[in-house]
């Protein structure tokens, strides 16, 4: 009985936590920004984190925010921005299907999401690939649209789906909070 109990424990425990922020990491502001391709190298980043099944790659300037994303899937990525929940956060959805990119600027409400009007956006520019089962999207985007200038902290949301659809839902996601400095 003891170990039933025990184990029923540890299930909720690992049950919750999953998907939950992982500790605060520091973006510092820098001069150079990456050649939004699609192509996420070590050199144009700053801030890099593993996610398990989803690599996040982070740069900023004083006004931009680059963020490079890759993950083993061939469905959708994306990275939201503002919150570690959909709720709230600005997010960048993209695919690939047939060698065609599919991309939307979202803004996530409740459990859901609505496309962004093309006057409110704040992509500035993005790039996708899919390759050898891997997905990777670079975004460049206006950071004044995303924090105000006193913000010492920006949340991330980062998942994949399960389908080639924006309205497909997620099969992996995490949260991450960064410091801003």
């Amino acid at each position: 009985m003891k170990y039933t109990i025990l184990f029923a424990l540890t299930a909720l425990v690992l049950f919750f936590s999953c998907g939950e922020d992982t500790p605060p990491k520091t973006l510092v502001i820098s001069d150079r920004l990456p050649v939004i391709d699609g192509t996420i190298r070590a050199d144009e980043y700053t801030l890099f984190e593993d996610l398990g099944s989803v690599k996040l790659s982070l740069v900023r300037s004083e006004n931009k925010l680059c963020a490079g994303l890759s993950g083993k899937t061939e469905n959708w990525i994306s990275v939201g921005v503002g919150s570690s929940r959909m709720d709230g956060a600005v997010i960048f959805i993209g695919y690939v299907r047939d060698g065609k990119t599919y991309f939307s600027e979202e803004r996530g409400k409740g459990h859901g999401h609505t496309t962004v009007p093309e006057a409110e956006r704040i992509t500035i520019q993005y790039a996708m690939k899919e390759e050898n089962e891997i997905t990777s999207l670079e975004v460049e985007c206006d950071l004044s649209g995303l924090v105000s200038m006193d913000t010492k902290e920006i949340r991330f949301i980062i998942a994949t789906g399960e389908d080639d659809s924006f309205s497909s839902p997620h099969a992996y996601r995490r949260g991450l909070v960064v410091t801003l400095q």
